[in-house]
């Protein structure tokens, strides 16, 4: 079953991740931060998407991602990015320390979001259409403050 469009949630592996971001090429890095990587991807379907990919510490149990993850499944809403699946890999090294890396694969939003547009991350005029009082739907032009 579809909702708002998107494709049922899904569970990926490591190799249908490193197919939609090309290996994790340099060239689809779309950003770097203290919380990890954004890739640019496209999936099977073709369909673009973004994959965020987060280094966790041991203190993440293989159980608990999982049903954290269960939870961030059921997130959809049309004022949302919606994430379309997830992939978990644990690395398991010789002592009992554990790492685990997800990749979080996010709905790809052409015109940026809404937070881009006010903080002024795109440089654009966003138009919005807001219901009025008459029960229609009313185009509003967002623009940037001037500083």
């Amino acid at each position: 079953m579809l909702s708002m469009g998107l494709p049922p949630y899904h569970v990926f592996t490591l190799e249908e991740m490193e197919d939609a971001t090309n290996n994790f090429d340099p060239s689809n890095l779309a950003r770097e931060g203290s919380q990890g990587q954004l890739y640019r991807g496209w999936l099977r379907d073709s369909s673009i998407c973004l994959v965020k990919c987060l280094k966790l510490k041991q203190k993440h149990s293989q159980q608990s991602l999982q049903q954290h993850m269960e939870v961030i499944s059921k997130l959809r809403h049309r004022h949302l990015v919606s994430v379309l699946g997830h992939c978990i890999v644990t690395f398991q090294n010789h002592h009992p320390n554990t790492a685990s890396t997800v990749f979080i694969v996010l709905e790809h939003v052409a015109n940026g979001s809404l937070r881009d547009h006010l903080t002024g991350k795109i440089n654009s005029t966003l138009h919005v259409n807001v219901p009025d009082t008459k029960n229609t739907m009313t185009k509003v032009k967002l623009e940037k403050p001037m500083m």
